[in-house]
């Protein structure tokens, strides 16, 4: 069953592209072309590696967050008043 349905979506995948070959450079192009990212997944990898990325940089920040408050007491003073 899985086997199939994959084939189907290459098939697709495959008929559109040769469909785009024929209308290059028009507006036809890319609908064909968001509709075989759509197909073949592309679109929800695009999804996932900008949620991945936005994972990392949030990662990133709380470690910084995280760092500035063992800064401080370590210290006893605040990253922002910079030890004044």
């Amino acid at each position: 069953m899985k086997h199939s349905i994959r084939l189907i979506i290459y098939a697709l995948a495959i008929s559109a592209m040769v469909l785009v070959a024929g209308c290059e450079g028009s507006e036809s192009k890319k609908a064909i072309t968001d509709t075989v990212e759509t197909l073949s997944g592309a679109d929800a990898v695009k999804k996932g590696e900008k949620i991945k990325n936005q994972l990392k940089e949030f990662e990133k920040q709380e470690a910084q967050r995280a760092q500035a408050g063992l800064e401080e007491t370590s210290t006893g003073v605040s990253p922002e008043q910079g030890g004044q």
